[in-house]
């Protein structure tokens, strides 16, 4: 909560103060080879992406819960990315249409959509990078989707755009899935709003 008021009460301070932290030494590169990167196909790297991942960059994952409340906000990390050219930023984010607004994004600055919100329908799943959760890895698997398990990472940077999850293992998180995906369980809502709409 304070920083949430921080970023919303001294947007620019609160962008500052990053840019700053993030030029402490402990977000230099280490020089040596990412212990992910045999993990990834380089093929489909940028040149910025290999020379990162060689020297042993360091990433930001953006927002460990929460998203891009504010196309202010959103542009303050695209701004801290463009200062930081020697991290890798990346981030989940269920603000589709507006991030979508952005053609052109720093080349350090990677989205990854969340299936289960209620701009789905704008995410096209065969072009868009996105993440979807499956209750069962072999179900993950089945649809088409690369865990990306072993290392956060790779939802960022590996070759297929269909980032794939499961599902924590919390019993009653589960019986509410009931053998969905995040992203049908958002389309069941979707269709019974839909319906709601259409009798009323």
């Amino acid at each position: 909560m304070r920083n949430l008021e921080w970023v919303k009460n001294d947007l620019i301070g609160w962008k500052l103060a990053m840019i700053e932290e993030l030029r402490h030494k402990r977000y230099n590169p280490t020089n040596k080879l990412a212990r992910f990167y045999p993990l990834l196909d380089q093929r489909n790297f940028t040149q910025w992406q290999k020379l990162w991942a060689i020297h042993g960059g360091k990433a930001i994952r953006i927002h460990d819960s929460g998203d891009f409340f504010s196309r202010e906000y959103f542009e303050a990390w695209l701004d801290i990315a463009e200062k930081n050219k020697h991290l890798l930023f990346y981030a989940y984010t269920k603000e589709v249409a507006m991030t979508k607004e952005y053609e052109q994004l720093p080349e350090n600055f990677i989205l990854i959509y969340s299936m289960g919100g209620k701009q789905d329908h704008l995410i096209n799943v065969e072009v868009d990078r996105h993440a979807e959760v499956f209750p069962t890895i072999e179900e993950l698997v089945e649809a088409g989707y690369t865990d990306q398990e072993d290392s956060d990472i790779l939802a960022a940077l590996m070759p297929s755009n269909k980032v794939g999850i499961v599902a924590n293992n919390i019993a009653h998180f589960k019986k509410k899935m009931a053998g969905k995906t995040f992203g049908g369980m958002q389309h069941e809502r979707d269709e019974k709003r839909s319906a709601k709409l259409a009798s009323a």
